[in-house]
C-alpha cells in the first residue's frame, strides 16, 4: 500500500500535469514571468553611483550647493577668455587702484589690470595646481600603500619613508623643494606630489591590511592569482570610494599649499597669475585699497570650503562606515 506521502505526491504531479494540459507553453513562461516581475518590485533597489549622489543632494544641502558651486567657478574659468573682455596681463597706469565699478567688478591693482580677470585667468593655475599634484600624489601613494599593506617584507621600509615625510610640516618640506628646484609652476607640481603621497599610502595600507584576509581574496590566492593581479583587480576596486573622497579633500590642501608657496615668493611668478600670487602683491595695498586682497582671498575662501563640504557629503555616501 502507498504511503500518504507518495499519495500526495502523486496527486500534486497530477494537478500540474492537468494545468499543463489547460495552457501552453507560451502562456506558462509568461505568467513566470509575470510572478517575477511582481517579486522583483519588492526587492531593495542596488545602491548605484547615481543613486548614491541623488540621496547626497537631497540629504546633504551644503554638499549639493558645494557641488553647484564648484561647477560655476569651473566653468566661469575654463570659458574665462568668453567672460571678460580684458587682457589679465595688459598694464594700464592709467586706472591703477581703481575701486570696483560696473567697468571693473573687482576693481583693478596696482599696474592697472583688471583684478576679476586675473582672478579668472589665475584659477586656472590654482585649479591645475589642486589637481594634477594630487592626481600623481595618490597615484604614487595607492601604489606603495597597496605594496606595504600586502607584500609585508616591504612594509617597514614603505612606512619608515612615509613617517619621515609626515615628519615635516608640509609646507616647510616643499619650499625646501622649490628652493632647490627653482621657483616655476612644473615644481611646484613636483614639490606637492612629493609631499602629498604619505598621508594616502596610509590610507590605503590600513585597507589593504583588512581586505587581504577577507575570503575573495584568500580564494584568489588559493587559485594561483598573481600577487599583482589580486592587488590591482581584487583590492583596488575595494579602495575607490575612500580614495575619492580622499581626493576631494587633498584638492583644497594643495591649493592652500600653493597659495601659502606664492605669498612666501617661491610659488607662480610673474608674469603668470594665482590666487596666492595676488594676495602677496596685495600686501602692500591692504590699507589704501583693501578690494585688491580681498576679491583673490574669497576666491581661495570659496573653493576651499566648497571642496571640503563636497568631500564630506561624498564620504557619508561613499564610505559610511568612515562617518
Amino acid at each position: 500500500m502507498a504511503s500518504f506521502e507518495q499519495a500526495a505526491s502523486l496527486a500534486a504531479r497530477a494537478a500540474v500535469n492537468s494545468v499543463k494540459e489547460q495552457f501552453s507553453s507560451q502562456e506558462r513562461m509568461a505568467a513566470i514571468q509575470r510572478i517575477e516581475e511582481e517579486e522583483l518590485q519588492f526587492l531593495p533597489k542596488p545602491d548605484t553611483i547615481k543613486t548614491k549622489l541623488a540621496n547626497m543632494c537631497r540629504e546633504n544641502k551644503a554638499a549639493a550647493l558645494s557641488g553647484a558651486v564648484l561647477a560655476v567657478m569651473a566653468f566661469a574659468i575654463i570659458f574665462a577668455d568668453k567672460l571678460t573682455s580684458y587682457d589679465p596681463n595688459a598694464v594700464n597706469l592709467m586706472e591703477r587702484l581703481l575701486p570696483p565699478s560696473p567697468a571693473h567688478w573687482c576693481g583693478t591693482d596696482d599696474l592697472g589690470r583688471d583684478i576679476f580677470t586675473r582672478i579668472l585667468y589665475g584659477g586656472r593655475v590654482s585649479l591645475l595646481v589642486g589637481v594634477i599634484p594630487t592626481a600623481i600624489s595618490m597615484v604614487i601613494g595607492v601604489i606603495l600603500g597597496m605594496v606595504s599593506g600586502y607584500i609585508r617584507q616591504l612594509e617597514a621600509v614603505i612606512m619608515r619613508l612615509a613617517d619621515i615625510v609626515l615628519a615635516f610640516p608640509s609646507i616647510v618640506l616643499a619650499m625646501v623643494v622649490m628652493y632647490t628646484l627653482g621657483a616655476t609652476t612644473t615644481n611646484i607640481f613636483i614639490a606637492l606630489s612629493m609631499i602629498g603621497w604619505a598621508k594616502t599610502a596610509r590610507v590605503v595600507r590600513s585597507q589593504t591590511l583588512s581586505l587581504r584576509e577577507q575570503e575573495f581574496v584568500e580564494a584568489a590566492r588559493a587559485m594561483g592569482v598573481k600577487k599583482w593581479t589580486i592587488m590591482f583587480r581584487h583590492i583596488l576596486p575595494n579602495c575607490l570610494p575612500s580614495l575619492i573622497v580622499l581626493f576631494t579633500l587633498n584638492i583644497p590642501d594643495a591649493i592652500l599649499s600653493e597659495a601659502n608657496l606664492s605669498f612666501l615668493g617661491v610659488g607662480t611668478q610673474p608674469p603668470d597669475s594665482s590666487w596666492g600670487l595676488m594676495v602677496s602683491q596685495a600686501r602692500s595695498f591692504v590699507q589704501s585699497s583693501p578690494w585688491t586682497l580681498i576679491f583673490p582671498s574669497l576666491a581661495i575662501l570659496i573653493m576651499v570650503l566648497a571642496l571640503n563640504f563636497l568631500g564630506d557629503g561624498l564620504r557619508d555616501v561613499l564610505d559610511p562606515h568612515g562617518r
